[in-house]
C-alpha cells in the first residue's frame, strides 16, 4: 500500500495545522513533564512523613 498516495494521509496528516498541533502538543508535553514529575514526587514524599510521623 502507497501510504502517501492515501486519503488519509493528503487530507489529514499532511495538512498544515495537524503538523503544527502536533508540534505544539510535544513543546507542551516538554515544558509541563517535568513539572507534573516533580508535583507527584513531593506528593509521594509527604505522604511518607506522614506515615512515619504516627
Amino acid at each position: 500500500m502507497d501510504f502517501y498516495h492515501n486519503w488519509l494521509y493528503q487530507s489529514l496528516f499532511n495538512t498544515k495545522w495537524f503538523l503544527w498541533s502536533i508540534v505544539g502538543i510535544v513543546i507542551a508535553l516538554n515544558m509541563t513533564g517535568p513539572i507534573l514529575v516533580w508535583i507527584t514526587m513531593v506528593g509521594k514524599n509527604k505522604s511518607k512523613k506522614t506515615k512515619k510521623e504516627t
